[in-house]
């Protein structure tokens, strides 16, 4: 296993160019759940498109984008049982430019194994060690769950990595089904995931649900690198029909 002695920033800008750098290959998109670049059927390029880079320890993808001024680049280290990524977000990044004093990051770290990714997100503060608003996701290509802060790391006697995949290992043997009309927690959501064309339908599931999908949640229109990129995508949920929410 490697051991990582350092914080990693993952996303960052540095000029934009038409030109792939040198040890990049050129792919439509990035299958982030297997980590390979995917090419389209007839070989071209959208726009933004990706380059990849891989080494035996590490995959860099370049996302390009011709229609801005900077590209973006995301880090994959091999750690062993898993690949890690981690991106650190300014709460108010105009506030951090002007005065150069940290607000409040939010930090979203990736754990990629067998064709999964174990998204965990929380924010710090400066200088402190707490942590809050956390949240955690297992994702994959038909569905993710997601649990409520009170889950998340319990033993402390092993390492993160296995604190956080034992929530899902063991969440159905340690917390109860959820009821909507008695007092109780929320402690996780169950997504279902269907793409049609470039449309990424995702359908909240209920324990009690008469659906075998459940109700929409999210419809988002992806762009050209497709769910590598749907935080970029375009949100139509608010245009889908009340009676057609619910498969």
């Amino acid at each position: 296993m490697i051991k990582l002695s350092y914080t990693i920033i993952t996303v960052f800008l540095v000029s934009c160019t038409s030109q792939i750098p040198e040890g990049y290959t050129p792919y439509k998109t990035f299958d982030e759940y297997k980590l390979i670049g995917i090419n389209s059927n007839n070989g071209e390029l959208g726009n933004p498109y990706v380059a990849v880079k891989k080494t035996k320890n590490t995959v860099i993808v370049k996302i390009c984008n011709r229609n801005e001024k900077d590209d973006r680049f995301i880090i994959y280290i091999n750690n062993g049982k898993y690949w890690y990524n981690e991106k650190r977000e300014q709460t108010d990044p105009k506030l951090y430019d002007t005065t150069l004093w940290d607000t409040v990051p939010h930090y979203t770290e990736k754990y990629i194994f067998n064709d999964t990714i174990m998204e965990y997100s929380y924010y710090l503060e400066r200088n402190r060690k707490n942590k809050y608003s956390e949240t955690l996701e297992f994702i994959t290509k038909k569905n993710s769950i997601e649990f409520s802060s009170s889950l998340i790391l319990g033993e402390k006697s092993i390492d993160k990595f296995e604190q956080l995949k034992n929530t899902i290992v063991n969440y159905k043997n340690s917390t109860p089904y959820y009821i909507s009309n008695i007092h109780q927690n929320k402690y996780y959501n169950f997504y279902n995931k269907r793409l049609e064309g470039d449309t990424l339908f995702i359908y909240e599931k209920s324990d009690h649900s008469i659906y075998k999908l459940g109700c929409l949640y999210k419809a988002i229109i992806l762009n050209s690198l497709g769910e590598f990129d749907k935080e970029h995508g375009t949100s139509i949920t608010s245009g889908i029909k009340e009676k057609e929410r619910c498969k």
